[in-house]
């Protein structure tokens, strides 16, 4: 699962990064997680488990640096590879494939993978299956990575992969938030809470789709949740001033803005908190009511 898995993604009716204050309609983007123990980030996609052969090993090895030659070596693989192997081989191309942006090919790659691993080895098919879902997310298809990341979670749960299986809930989050569909993104937040629940970053992409929805009281409260549990992240600063801003509270929400300046100048959620304050600056010079 994952730059989801990332730059800022965006949704099929919204805007680029958080709603500005003042603008309720505004529909947010989910803020980029953190690169995550069972997988990398979307512009990335997940780090895969220790290769199975050194073959495997040595095809990652190579990359992304030497992605057209990965290729190659992943092809000539698959020409000669029998049974299990097979899987191995169109990993080794999927990750070639994602280094090179041909993502639905990367995507056939390791669908195709999953169906060759042996019975026996559900992680590894999870793992394939989730990598099939980031190649989809990753080429702007989040249609077609829904089923392969519902499909993944499903065999991480029955082979006891918990960890994949949190992650992968938080890659169907990001399908389901592109195609527009809040209430199942929330759900499929709410599933991943369930199995990390002291878990900032998903209490924080929580906060963002509650406020998309306009639950304000859910917002405020998940984000207090991250704050207490990650207080200098700024990320969940500028959440928390965003949801403020949008409650009616302009004090507290420019207390979180100023903080996040404090805790990250110079980095984009600074200048976005900037942005906000300035903004709110200006309309406080307007009717007298500047906040301080």
């Amino acid at each position: 699962m994952n730059a989801l898995l990332l730059a800022f993604f965006a949704m099929q009716a919204g805007t680029i990064g958080p709603a500005l204050p003042g603008d309720p309609m505004a529909v947010p983007t989910l803020p980029p997680p953190p690169a995550r123990s069972a997988g990398a980030p979307l512009d990335a996609a997940p780090a895969p488990e220790p290769a199975h052969s050194g073959r495997l090993e040595r095809c990652l090895a190579a990359l992304p640096a030497a992605a057209a030659e990965a290729l190659s070596a992943g092809d000539a693989w698959l020409r000669e590879a029998q049974g299990p192997l097979r899987a191995e081989a169109q990993h080794c191309r999927g990750m070639a494939l994602i280094g090179l942006g041909r993502h639905q090919e990367a995507r056939e790659a390791f669908s195709a993978g999953q169906a060759a691993v042996a019975n026996d080895d559900l992680p590894y098919r999870a793992r394939l299956l989730a990598l099939a879902g980031n190649a989809a997310l990753l080429g702007a298809d989040a249609a077609a990575a829904l089923p392969l990341l519902e499909q993944a979670r499903s065999v991480a749960l029955a082979s006891g992969e918990q960890e994949l299986a949190f992650s992968v809930q938080l890659d169907a989050a990001t399908a389901r938030a592109q195609l527009g569909q809040l209430s199942e993104a929330r759900a499929s937040l709410a599933a991943a809470r369930a199995l990390q629940p002291r878990s900032a970053e998903v209490l924080l992409l929580s906060a963002v789709l509650a406020r998309a929805a306009g639950d304000l009281a859910e917002a405020q409260t998940l984000i207090t949740e991250a704050a207490a549990l990650a207080p200098r992240e700024p990320r969940v600063a500028l959440e928390a001033g965003v949801i403020a801003a949008m409650a009616g509270q302009p004090e507290a929400a420019a207390r979180s803005w100023r903080s996040v300046v404090a805790l990250a100048p110079g980095t984009d959620a600074a200048r976005t908190a900037e942005n906000y304050l300035a903004q709110f600056e200006d309309t406080g010079a307007q009717d007298g009511t500047a906040t301080r």
